[in-house]
């Protein structure tokens, strides 16, 4: 694996959160999509998600991404917390990392379900 990719979906009322992580200028190794508009419909969380994808290199750890992160939002916005993949999250170095190892947990046991479903299928 050359690269990590995490996603986070924001709330439309922090859409702006979105908007200052894609127009910053990453470090060296980190990647962002711009924001785009996700529709999902759900009886318990559906509705309509800003989601930004972003991608940073095996020798970038998820500390150091969670560290732009933040310094772009503190330069930023006042904003104390926001919600984010479904969570309020309040805005510190912390929980952004938090979310960032829970979003590859997450992606890592999905690989894994995948290639057990894959292989029984065989």
């Amino acid at each position: 694996m050359n690269s990590s990719h995490i996603h986070f979906e924001f709330s439309p009322s922090d859409e702006d959160l979105a908007e200052i992580i894609a127009s910053a200028t990453p470090p060296e190794g980190i990647t962002v999509s711009k924001p785009g508009h996700v529709i999902k419909a759900s009886a318990e969380t559906g509705g309509v998600f800003v989601h930004i994808a972003i991608e940073f290199a095996v020798q970038v750890s998820a500390t150091i991404v969670a560290a732009w992160i933040y310094d772009c939002w503190k330069k930023h916005t006042k904003k104390k917390s926001a919600r984010i993949n479904r969570q309020q999250a309040s805005l510190t170095k912390r929980t952004i990392l938090r979310l960032i190892k829970q979003e590859l947990a997450e992606q890592k046991a999905r690989e894994e379900q995948y290639k057990r479903d894959h292989d029984n299928a065989a």
